[in-house]
């Protein structure tokens, strides 16, 4: 699994409106360019992924799924870069990664899966994609 956060353009449009405080009149522009930047994110790190590991399908899910216009360029990029893309089919089925993992968790728990959190916590990480086997 390839996984990435949108922290760093969140942080960047934040600046942005702090340096700007009249960027009311700018607000579409933001919006549009915040999106369009969102949307070659994650068209970049599917294409790393696809190049990298050489694998033929992938699973694309979270929040950010639920935007339909995103869905329609995945699947433009899927058939440019020759790989098989699973969506979900329903917007309602587009839930936040975090709301995802604490469900899972919970069920686990209800299991008796616990795991030792015996790891070092850090709020920084390196620039690269983060990689969980």
């Amino acid at each position: 699994k390839i996984l990435f956060s949108y922290s760093g353009l969140k942080t960047a449009v934040l600046y942005y409106l702090k340096k700007n405080p009249d960027f009311r009149n700018e607000i579409e522009k933001i919006c549009y360019h915040f999106q369009e930047t969102a949307f070659q994110l994650v068209e970049k790190n599917i294409k790393r992924a696809v190049s990298i590991t050489k694998i033929r399908e992938v699973i694309v899910a979270g929040g950010v799924m639920a935007n339909s216009t995103l869905g329609e360029r995945l699947k433009k990029k899927s058939i440019q870069l020759n790989f098989k893309l699973t969506v979900p089919e329903r917007k309602i089925l587009c839930t936040d990664n975090g709301a995802m993992v604490a469900c899972l968790g919970y069920f686990l728990l209800k299991k008796g899966r616990t795991s030792p959190i015996d790891f070092k916590v850090s709020s920084s990480r390196p620039e690269q994609s983060l990689e969980i086997g």
